[in-house]
């Protein structure tokens, strides 16, 4: 999203908003207020987005891993399961095994403990 906002250097603004600007600003500002959200909502609101993206099914017809040795969980549609897989060679691999997977999702974030 582009800013409408510049940054300020010594408590005096820099830049310049023209007219069709400040109309702008207005207008998304009103946008904001509408909604009756306050910042860490709408924070919280584009995390759980962020986080639901990150941790959907892909199926392989949208688009596939990039090609390595680590691994991706992949639904395995002959066992009918989740399993940890790496995509190398144009091919799907569990272990030495070759696996028909139609959906994969990146793995998780290693924990991390809250401190």
């Amino acid at each position: 999203m582009e800013r409408l906002t510049h940054p300020r250097s010594s408590g005096i603004k820099t830049g310049y908003w023209s007219p069709n600007k400040k109309d702008e600003l207005i207008e998304r500002l009103a946008a904001y207020e509408d909604t009756d959200l306050t910042p860490q909502e709408i924070y919280s609101l584009k995390a759980g987005t962020i986080l639901k993206e990150q941790h959907r099914w892909i199926p392989v017809e949208e688009r596939l891993p990039e090609e390595s040795l680590n691994s991706v969980i992949g639904w395995d549609e002959y066992r009918e399961r989740c399993c940890f897989v790496q995509y190398y060679a144009g091919s799907w691999h569990l272990g030495d095994e070759s696996v028909r997977i139609i959906a994969w999702m990146p793995l998780p974030e290693a924990y991390q403990p809250e401190e």
